[in-house]
This record gives structure tokens, sequence and C-alpha cells, in this order.
């Protein structure tokens, strides 16, 4: 019985660190993205930014690839939270 606590208790982690993963991807591209497009306004403090989000995401996916139960609440938060963002996107 713990087991089965322990893992519906890593899939309802992996929903929220899913929706975290999908919103810091999506912090981590816009700045990247502007980046490339126009370098010459990519100043300092967005630059810090990337590195700040973009070492959170490196983080939580590392954490995420840990446990089969956290990356499968991951995998199906993530593609419901990204999808949206990045159709706005386009």
């Amino acid at each position: 019985m713990k087991e089965i606590v322990m893992t519906f208790s890593a899939l309802v982690g992996g929903l929220f660190s899913g929706a975290l993963a999908g919103l810091l991807a999506f912090f981590v591209w816009g700045l990247v993205k502007e980046g490339i497009e126009e370098p010459k306004k990519m100043a300092i403090p967005a630059l810090f930014l990337l590195s700040i989000f973009g070492t959170a995401l490196a983080y939580v996916v590392g954490v995420i690839f840990q446990s089969w139960p956290l990356f499968i609440g991951a995998a199906i938060s993530f593609t419901f939270v990204v999808r949206p963002l990045f159709k706005a996107d386009d």
C-alpha cells in the first residue's frame, strides 16, 4: 500500500513539475528567440534572466527524469501547458 501511495504522490507531483517546466521553457525560449532576432537589444538584464530561468529549467528537468511516475505526470501537464503558450506565439 505504501508503494501505491508513493507512486500516486509522485504522479501528482509530476503534474505540478510539468507545469512549472512548461512555464520555464516558455520563458527560456522567448529570451533565446529575442536574442537571436535582435542581438543588439539583448541586454545584460535579459542575459541575467536567461541564466536564472535556464538553470531552473535544467534543474527541474533533471529532477523529473529521476522517477518514472514523476516523468509521466510531468509529460502530461507539460503538453497541456506548453501547447497554448507556444500556439499564441505563432
